[in-house]
């Protein structure tokens, strides 16, 4: 559930920024990157600490958890083409 909230997420700052993309206000860009990447840093770390006996387990069926979803650039990777006024400020 929380990966597809971060699916989710990433699309809709995906939309804001292309609809935005000519007037983009570099502090405000960086800043939200700067949360983003933040949140999926502690998300990572949260899921990490609480699946940690899950995914050392001895796997039994296809079913049982192999390993964490990536949460790093989960939504972060959407700003990457965006980042063209900071480059250029």
């Amino acid at each position: 559930m929380l990966y597809e909230f971060c699916s989710i997420t990433r699309i809709h700052i995906t939309n804001i920024l292309e609809r935005s993309s000519n007037a983009i206000n570099v502090a405000i860009l960086m800043k939200s990157l700067e949360l983003s990447i933040k949140f999926e840093n502690k998300i990572t770390d949260l899921m990490s600490k609480k699946y940690v006996d899950l995914i050392k387990r001895e796997k039994k069926n296809k079913y049982d958890l192999q390993a964490l979803p990536r949460f790093a650039g989960s939504i972060s990777n959407s700003f990457e083409r965006y980042l063209v006024p900071y480059i250029k400020s």
